[in-house]
């Protein structure tokens, strides 16, 4: 058929080069959509599985966090030491300098 000659029938026509190419892609498309198919699922596995293990880890890292905040709210809750009292510590202070000022005026007469 040349150009510009009537058509036997209404459509398109192709060349015999675009007509093999477009038939070889047409039958390998659904081994094609397979392998496509099958790398995309495979690549959303991998996501997956990389999505679960770091919603594992921050699970883990939170139930860390909360053990330690809750031993903390425990430490806390419980009275200090009595030895930690002001009381205790004033009247020792008290005491002592009282001891050692004395001590140090008895060995300053001493030695006179």
């Amino acid at each position: 058929m040349e150009k510009g000659q009537q058509a036997p029938f209404s459509g398109q026509l192709l060349s015999p080069n675009l007509a093999i190419d477009l038939g070889q892609k047409a039958s390998y498309c659904d081994e094609r959509l397979s392998l496509e198919l099958k790398h995309t699922e495979a690549k959303l596995s991998i996501d997956l599985t990389l999505e679960k293990q770091l919603r594992g880890n921050e699970k883990l890292t939170w139930e860390a966090e909360k053990k330690l905040l809750m031993d903390r709210l425990e430490e806390a809750k419980k009275p200090p030491p009595w030895y930690t009292h002001p009381a205790f510590v004033i009247t020792v202070t008290v005491i002592g300098t009282f001891g050692v000022t004395y001590g140090i005026f008895e060995l300053a007469t001493r030695i006179k």
